[in-house]
């Protein structure tokens, strides 16, 4: 990805805090599949399940044509909104491929919802997503 736009370096900023200081494949692959939980949690009220759903397998889509390398991650991902079987998808790939994923799937997932709601109401139905409360640290992080 050249030239992030704001909005983009939010989202891989937010991906990197979930990540944390431990950035094994189970700690990516929980954090994609944690935010695209937050994302379809503040999306359901306004465009339903269904809605999410086919918002996740179009950004899956475009994912693919964005980045050729990110072919096998969508052909073995189920298309449907079943996110356990992309996190078992996740765990198989290299740390680099399945971070390159969650980041540029995210952003097409949310650049896909402005292109359909717009970039305000878009950015106000996702804050809470990609800006995590002070206390909330990553799980590396917390004290025993």
């Amino acid at each position: 990805m050249s030239a992030l736009s704001e909005e983009s370096r939010q989202i891989v900023a937010s991906l990197a805090h979930r990540i944390g200081a431990n950035a094994d494949i189970a700690a990516i692959a929980r954090a994609i599949v944690s935010t695209l939980q937050g994302m379809d949690a503040a999306l359901t009220p306004i465009i339903g399940h269904q809605g999410g759903a086919a918002l996740y397998r179009r950004s899956l889509q475009l994912c693919t044509s964005r980045d050729p390398r990110l072919a096998g991650i969508y052909d073995r991902a189920q298309v449907t909104f079943d996110l356990n079987a992309l996190k078992q998808v996740l765990l198989e790939q290299s740390e680099a491929d399945a971070l390159l994923f969650g980041e540029v799937m995210l952003i097409t997932f949310y650049e896909l919802l402005t292109t359909l709601i717009g970039s305000s109401l878009t950015a106000r139905l996702l804050r809470d997503v990609w800006e995590p409360p002070l206390s909330d640290t990553p799980s590396q992080e917390n004290s025993p």
